[in-house]
């Protein structure tokens, strides 16, 4: 009963994060502009204000808001678009899995298959926030593979925002399932140590990302 509960709980936080950002990137909550209070916001969005003060607290950690003493919560006016992630990522991440395949050990690549096969687990289960936090943790691994503590360090930096990221894409249909077989191939390439391979694919991956966030705003102004 306490996990089910707990379980609960964590989806209404996420769910509340989602609608705040939303509101965010759709301009209904402008840079800069102060939130409403906490009870009318809860009413709004349709959730406790339990559930609501969390996804507060994790929004402020992430930067989107911030609190001023005396004045109240501000939507944050130095916000990253998410085409704005994935733009740092085109230019980061092919980079990393080049050096990444060029480094790896076996048991690097052992550890890269089992995470590929948690993928496929939340693949059947089509548990969308499981496959993305698998899908963080073998990126922030090829960045260990690398072996440069400086790019490891760079991708931690937009860890929460590739998260929130990959929660809009991977509920398009299709897309979790293309972004599994992606990290597949990668796999293949970084064991082969085939560096310009794991390169180009990272690449068609990260554009696929970019493809599937287009569509998931056409379809979210419909």
């Amino acid at each position: 009963m306490y996990e089910t509960s707990s379980a609960q709980a964590d989806t209404l936080v996420s769910r509340s994060i989602t609608m705040l950002i939303d509101l965010i990137r759709d301009g209904k909550l402008q840079r800069g502009e102060k939130l409403p209070p906490q009870d009318i916001l809860a009413r709004e969005l349709g959730v406790s204000r339990t559930a609501l003060r969390e996804a507060l607290k994790e929004l402020s950690y992430r930067g989107i808001i911030a609190s001023q003493h005396g004045r109240g919560t501000f939507v944050s006016d130095k916000i990253v678009a998410e085409e704005e992630t994935l733009e740092a990522r085109l230019i980061l991440e092919p980079g990393i899995i080049t050096l990444a395949a060029k480094r790896c050990s076996n048991e690097d690549v052992a550890t890269l298959r089992r995470m590929c096969q948690d993928m496929e687990v939340k693949v059947r289960e089509r548990d969308y926030e499981g496959f993305s936090v698998c899908d963080l943790l073998f990126h922030s691994a090829l960045a260990n593979m690398a072996g440069n503590q400086a790019l490891v360090m760079l991708l931690a930096t937009v860890g929460d925002m590739m998260l929130h990221q990959q929660n809009i894409v991977q509920i398009i249909p299709g897309a979790m399932e293309r972004a599994y077989l992606f990290h597949l191939d990668m796999v293949e390439a970084v064991a082969e140590h085939n560096s310009s391979l794991a390169g180009d694919l990272m690449r068609k991956h990260l554009d696929d990302v970019m493809l599937t966030l287009r569509v998931s705003r056409t379809l979210s102004n419909k």
